[in-house]
């Protein structure tokens, strides 16, 4: 996964506030193409952003940096606000008495007509997830869980207001089956033990390793 183009939209909060994220939330687009999101996450008029959006071809845009908090996933302190932090169905964003847009961070795809996405958005959603996943550790020392409560829609913080985003279409199964690690038993691991200018001394290795018990082989190639 390449991220194809980076951008700095003003609408996002400067720090998380001393939070540390531990949530990655999914959303579809109320524009109908990559060119109108883009002109509305740049516009500080329309105070929305996100951190990444997914085009349908599967190319990754980022609009803030990982350490803001984007402006997309805000919940209200106050009890009968239509985005009352209380309504979440989600139970970790029901359980904190803040704004989500302080721990979480987001993706948009690409998908106004609600058709759903596309497979290449598919791919690379499941790739800028675990980039998040291994750039949040890097960042915050904090493993985000694989599962349906920390990687979630926005429906489950908003139900309220975005109840049908990412929608009844969002290919939930097929993204965390991505995101698991397959069985060891899938793979064949391979270890590099050493480059020598010498054959002799790659020779030598060999046997010492055949000797005991470690099948060995060596690979020629020039320098």
């Amino acid at each position: 996964m390449q991220i194809k183009a980076t951008y700095n939209s003003p609408n996002h909060y400067n720090g998380r506030k001393g939070y540390k994220p531990d949530m990655i939330v999914c959303h579809v687009t109320a524009g109908d193409t990559f060119k109108s999101t883009y002109w509305w996450f740049l516009n500080p008029k329309a105070q929305t952003g996100s951190h990444f959006v997914v085009d349908k071809n599967g190319d990754v845009y980022q609009f803030n940096k990982l350490t803001d908090g984007a402006w997309c996933n805000g919940t209200s302190l106050t009890v009968g606000n239509k985005r009352y932090y209380g309504s979440a169905t989600n139970p970790i964003v029901k359980s904190r008495r803040t704004n989500a847009n302080y721990y979480t961070y987001s993706i948009e795809f690409v998908d106004k007509d609600g058709s759903g996405i596309t497979q290449a958005q598919i791919d690379s959603g499941i790739e800028l997830i675990k980039y998040i996943i291994a750039e949040n550790k890097k960042l915050y020392g904090v493993d985000i869980p694989i599962d349906r409560q920390h990687i979630v829609g926005h429906c489950e913080i908003n139900p309220i207001t975005k109840p049908l985003c990412p929608g009844k279409l969002f290919p939930w199964n097929k993204i965390m089956a991505g995101l698991v690690p397959q069985s060891q038993d899938d793979y064949i691991y391979r270890v590099q033990v050493g480059a020598f200018s010498n054959k002799n001394n790659a020779e030598n290795l060999k046997a010492e390793l055949n000797s005991k018990g470690y099948p060995a082989y060596i690979v020629s190639q020039k320098g």
